[in-house]
């Protein structure tokens, strides 16, 4: 089981965005996401947990637990205090 903690969990991301194919995928799923109604960085933090093929993403932030509902993702978003 893989489980990504976004930033407000850990204060420290996990991919290598230097890589441009990291990068570049993220990017791009990003932007599906903020159409969805995420924030810039919310839709980031979710597209690198599915680059990283993490099962779930896990965030403190309400908003971003509750608006991820509203995008297409495999990913279980929790927030680990529930």
């Amino acid at each position: 089981m893989k489980i990504y903690l976004d930033v407000c969990c850990l204060n420290r991301p996990f991919d290598d965005h230097g890589q441009a194919k990291i990068y570049l995928e993220s990017e791009a799923r990003a932007k599906t996401f903020e159409k969805g109604g995420l924030a810039a960085l919310d839709a980031l933090h979710l597209a690198v947990a599915e680059t990283g093929k993490a099962d779930y993403f896990l965030s403190v932030d309400n908003k971003i637990t509750k608006r991820a509902k509203r995008v297409k993702t495999y990913l279980k978003v929790r927030n680990p205090v529930d």
